[in-house]
């Protein structure tokens, strides 16, 4: 049987462990923040590419993508 994926803690277990750790260290154990540089990055990237793409077959897609990605590297 595969493993469930973990949940999240809920507010209150997250508040007791920012009061035990501090909030620093909470945000390093949980992960906090990694959304928010995800989030960045696409955005960054759309804004120097747009959103939209020209190929319409997946397999250019994909290599349209790599190739943006690459061109900014």
């Amino acid at each position: 049987m595969p493993e469930r994926a973990e949940r999240p803690p809920s507010r209150m277990s997250a508040a007791r462990m920012i009061r035990d750790y501090g909030y620093r260290a909470w945000s390093k154990i949980v992960g906090y923040g990694r959304r928010w540089m995800a989030e960045t990055a696409i955005s960054r990237f759309k804004a120097l590419f747009g959103e939209h793409l020209l190929s319409r077959k997946p397999r250019w897609m994909d290599a349209e993508l790599m190739l943006k990605a690459c061109c900014r590297a």
